[in-house]
């Protein structure tokens, strides 16, 4: 059996990708298998060795273990007739391994390059994926370096003479190839210092290593539309279903000398209203642009409007993460005024700046509403009023999970 293994971890080593080897009982279905990559590191996937309907053509597909193949489909994209299962004695002959071992190790014993490989796109985008090394008792995981960015600050495990550990860090400075990074100094240089064979370096999530996304706001980020319930002068709540009885309406009185993060920090004040969730159960990440639907009554013809999505931690002071401002003149369109009559209630719709950030466990996310905003609109002399009708008022935030994630982060 090490004959088939050993011609794979040769050309591994060949190559300089570096890998790791995981021994279990033997599988002949990839349903078998997944009960012991558990606990092995890296995407698992499953490989299917397929022939046309002539038999003269041949395709190993390989797709993420949660998916189905649907070979119809398949067939399409490829552009060949109908598809089938090899049998054993075909994938003897072309990859040399037997069923329940298919993997794209087996690809060395196709020196004629009559295999067609179908990868799933998702797969691309993978740091660390698990294979059969052409043997199926043991499983096979291998990396490479597209999770790095030359710029980013790499932590690595230093072993000293006196046999601890401590963790250093260094900028990544180049790339040159799938398997290598080259740092900005040489780590481990003391006396008796070394980085231990097999030492796990990682990535530090921080401005330093910023997250890269295929798309931006991510595309697993749906909207979730929040309701205030009452709370002024202190703070109201922020729930996820619309509160049971009407909400009646809270009122704040303009000061421009203020700034808004005074008022955000504020325990009880008449310039501003602010509606906050219970604290978080679990880290939330808002990616996308946050909106509001506010209906407001002003004393004024004249005034401003502004909105803010504010994070409180559990202590200390809370942190404005995006705002949006509007001239309720202009609630219809931005070409033209729109007179406001005193008194009136108007539904006024209006975005905030877009955002992208984790929101950690602990935090209340809140919705705050201001009149001016001293450090971005103009300020007028104190003293508009704007009434807030809290039952026709909504917050709706980009949420990656959707209602799901958020309404298991607040209960």
């Amino acid at each position: 059996m090490d004959d088939l293994r050993s011609p794979v971890y040769e050309k591994l080593r060949t190559l300089g990708i570096p890998y790791d080897v995981y021994d279990h009982p033997a599988v002949f279905t990839a349903e078998e298998a997944a009960t012991h990559w558990k606990t092995i590191p890296g995407r698992a996937v499953k490989n299917l060795f397929l022939r046309n309907k002539k038999g003269d053509r041949h395709y190993l597909v390989i797709l993420g273990i949660q998916k189905q193949a649907d070979l119809r489909r398949l067939v399409k994209v490829i552009g060949d007739d109908r598809l089938s299962f090899g049998s054993p004695e075909r994938l003897m002959k072309y990859l040399g391994v037997s069923p329940g071992s298919v993997s794209p190790f087996g690809l060395i014993h196709d020196t004629a390059h009559e295999i067609h490989v179908c990868l799933d796109r998702e797969l691309k985008t993978v740091d660390r994926i698990s294979f059969h090394p052409n043997i199926n008792t043991a499983t096979l995981t291998v990396a490479d370096t597209s999770p790095f960015r030359i710029g980013f600050v790499l932590t690595v495990p230093q072993t000293n003479a006196d046999g601890t550990i401590t963790t250093t860090t260094r900028m990544i400075t180049d790339i040159p190839d799938s398997t290598h990074v080259v740092l900005a100094s040489a780590v481990a240089t003391g006396t008796g210092q070394k980085v231990a064979s097999g030492a796990v370096v990682n990535l530090v999530c921080g401005n330093a290593n910023p997250t890269p996304y295929a798309e931006w706001p991510d595309p697993a980020s749906s909207e979730v539309e929040l309701h205030p319930t009452p709370g002024a002068p202190a703070r109201g709540g922020l729930t996820l279903g619309r509160p049971a009885q009407a909400g009646g309406t809270e009122t704040l009185t303009d000061d421009a000398s203020i700034a808004a993060l005074t008022s955000a920090n504020t325990a009880s004040s008449n310039v501003r209203l602010i509606y906050q969730t219970p604290a978080l159960t679990r880290p939330v990440r808002i990616s996308g642009t946050p909106t509001v639907s506010l209906q407001l009554a002003f004393s004024k013809s004249k005034a401003n409007l502004t909105a803010a999505l504010v994070s409180y931690p559990p202590t200390g002071n809370g942190t404005i993460l995006t705002r949006g401002w509007i001239d309720p003149a202009n609630r219809n369109t931005d070409q033209a005024d729109n007179a406001v009559k005193p008194g009136r209630m108007y539904t006024i719709d209006f975005d905030l700046q877009p955002k992208d950030i984790v929101v950690p466990a602990g935090n209340r996310l809140a919705l705050m509403v201001v009149s001016s905003d001293r450090d971005f609109t103009i300020r007028p002399a104190p003293g508009t009023r704007l009434t807030l009708d809290l039952a026709h008022s909504s917050l709706t935030l980009p949420v990656v999970g959707g209602s799901t994630t958020l309404g298991g982060a607040i209960g």
